[in-house]
């Protein structure tokens, strides 16, 4: 099983046998602590910035401590990540439990994460995070889904998010440490865990022809990152960007 004193000898062998030169310690911390933000609140709706701030500094002293084979603040991450999404999980039900909630057409948001600002106060967030509901609402019935069906499926959505991070293990946590080390080396690196494998695997012994598109999930929902040059997106000419 991965345990976490394999962690330093499984990173040291990636730096090792990968192709990029090694990087500074420092470099290749201040690169993990940025891919770990994105993935720990990628929409930027469950972190004040000075919660943020404080985070990045949890994060260097977190993986210091992983390089010397010790994993009690990883854990306790996971503990955060839990707070975190149980109390996105309650506000998203509160708000779509307010009486005669409708959708808001005036409203306007900026769904590209990277270019909204972090929110400074819990009002700033709060409001953010309607916008962003009634944005996902908007996306259920777009598709034909009336409104309580919209709100129903959203409460849903946000408590098997929760719930996958309350379920995950210990072993996970050593999983996404990892992937995100290979990932700082370079974007097209990564870490298969056991699990990963073993789904690699089926994929390419069953020759599944992928649809030649780079996806990406921003806010819940999926969006087309970029087209792949030849494949069956491309020829079918339906699939934009964005």
């Amino acid at each position: 099983p991965l345990v976490c004193w394999t962690l330093p000898s499984l990173m040291s062998r990636f730096q090792e046998n990968h192709v990029s030169r090694a990087m500074k310690p420092t470099d290749m911390r201040a690169r993990i602590i940025d891919l770990y933000e994105k993935r720990l609140d990628p929409s930027k709706v469950l972190l004040l910035k000075n919660e943020h701030v404080a985070l990045r500094t949890y994060l260097d002293t977190l993986i210091k401590e992983v390089e010397t084979g010790r994993c009690n603040q990883l854990h306790e991450l996971r503990k955060k990540q839990i707070d975190w999404h149980s109390e996105m999980h309650a506000f998203v039900t509160k708000y779509l439990d307010t009486p005669n909630l409708k959708i808001d057409e005036e409203i306007r948001l900026q769904v590209d994460p990277e270019k909204r600002e972090r929110p400074t106060t819990t009002a700033e967030r709060d409001d953010i995070r309607k916008k962003i509901i009634q944005f996902q609402l908007v996306n259920y019935m777009s598709a034909g889904t009336k409104l309580d069906e919209a709100k129903t499926k959203l409460k849903k959505r946000y408590e098997l998010i929760a719930r996958r991070v309350r379920e995950s293990s210990e072993e996970d946590d050593y999983s996404m440490f990892l992937n995100i080390f290979a990932s700082a080396l370079d974007p097209h690196s990564s870490y298969f865990s056991k699990d990963d494998l073993e789904d690699f695997r089926i994929n390419m012994g069953l020759s599944l022809e992928g649809i030649g598109a780079v996806l990406q999930n921003r806010d819940g929902y999926t969006t087309i990152h970029k087209i792949i040059a030849g494949g069956p997106a491309e020829r079918d000419g339906r699939l934009k960007t964005k």
